[in-house]
């Protein structure tokens, strides 16, 4: 593999001198040698490293040292992944570092469709922030959904039972009756605006499907207040629907009600799950995705390599043999191929988990279905004979 490493007159040109001996430090659990006083020379320094270990085969040696290296850098690290996550994404792909991969992929979820189009992603890369992207969706098409069918818990009236003459159970008509609605139509009035103002939002494109992909609109909604629709709106409001200055108080106070109200609707959504201090260096772009340890890229890659090696198997297992030395060699891993395929057939049915949605009501699915019967067929098949 030397070879593919140029020489300066059959001399090592002091980078790879460096980067040599960083891999034999890392073979001996030593920390490595890198630049880490500027990010960017420490990544040149990294990029190098990778190159030499990869051409000696010694990249699962010298991985670790380098994502300790990397993490040092805290912040620095956390804001220039946020910066070019699709780059990063493809350095923790090479280093099968977990913890940028995730950061990387944090910050690709929340501007997906600015960033999908990037020709640094993986395939494997690609597919899962997609389906991060589409689960996210998912969230915000709920959201807005229960914020515009946001009802305050104090305009409703619900009919309360009552006994009546003989003991029999009546309905008290009280809260059913005109007037106790007349008297909270300041409250429908507050209503009516909010919703006013949240549909034009998503008719006119600017909740999720906005350029920042409802960062504004999220976070507006998480935050209430003066945050979205704040005093200069009601004015705008009162010059066609003008109210006294005892309704206009109880008009503002009635907006501040929904406000608060719809606030847990989008909780999950403005959450930040990546490691840079939001609050420190301003982003605009959700951070909201989680990934698991075993959605890795890499691990999806391993998996598919090994169910492929085991479908190999399995085919050399079922070729007809030609002669009795390749039927002494070929015995054992054909009853292998027998026992994969009896333990195959014991699958479980997914349960279809619904939309999710809170007012549907979910039940449990139908659980695992035994195969028993199956495999005892295949067995007074002969296969056991075979």
């Amino acid at each position: 593999m030397m070879s593919d490493i140029a020489t300066d007159n059959g001399r090592l040109p002091s980078p790879l001198l460096k980067h040599y001996d960083n891999i034999f430090r890392s073979y001996y659990h030593f920390p490595a040698n890198l630049d880490e006083g500027n990010i960017h020379k420490l990544v040149a320094d990294i990029i190098g490293l990778l190159d030499v270990a990869e051409s000696l085969g010694s990249l699962k040696v010298i991985t670790l040292n380098i994502d300790n290296a990397l993490i040092k850098q805290g912040q620095v690290l956390y804001r220039s992944i946020s910066a070019n996550a699709p780059v990063w994404a493809s350095l923790a792909m090479r280093l099968h570092s977990e913890v940028i991969m995730r950061e990387a992929i944090i910050h690709m979820v929340g501007q997906w469709t600015k960033i999908k189009s990037s020709p640094h992603l993986d395939d494997e890369v690609r597919a899962l922030c997609e389906k991060k992207w589409q689960a996210l969706n998912a969230d915000k098409m709920t959201a807005e959904r229960l914020i515009l069918g946001h009802y305050p818990s104090h305009l409703q009236r619900p009919t309360e039972p009552n006994v009546g003459p003989g003991g029999a159970t009546v309905l008290y008509k009280g809260s059913t009756r005109t007037d106790a609605y007349a008297a909270q139509v300041v409250a429908w009035m507050a209503m009516n605006l909010y919703r006013h103002w949240v549909g034009q939002h998503i008719c006119t494109d600017a909740a999720r499907y906005a350029a920042d992909e409802g960062f504004t609109f999220y976070n507006a909604v998480a935050t209430g207040g003066e945050a979205y629709l704040a005093s200069q709106a009601v004015e705008d409001f009162a010059q066609f629907f003008p109210l006294s200055s005892k309704g206009r108080r109880s008009f503002d106070e009635q907006m501040g009600l929904m406000k608060e109200g719809v606030k847990p609707y989008v909780e999950v959504l403005v959450v930040n799950n990546s490691s840079l201090d939001t609050k420190s260096f301003a982003i605009a772009h959700l951070t909201c995705a989680k990934v698991e340890k075993s959605e890795m890229p890499w691990k999806v890659v391993e998996r598919a390599s090994g169910v492929e090696q085991g479908t190999r198997r399995k085919r050399r297992a079922d070729t007809p043999l030609e002669s009795d030395d390749e039927l002494e060699v070929e015995e054992r891993p054909k009853k292998r191929t027998k026992d994969r395929t009896a333990l195959s057939k014991k699958g479980t049915d997914g349960d279809d988990v619904g939309t999710g949605l809170p007012w549907e009501q979910s039940g449990e699915e139908a659980g695992e279905e035994s195969n028993d019967g199956d495999v005892d067929e295949e067995d007074e098949d002969g296969t056991d004979e075979a």
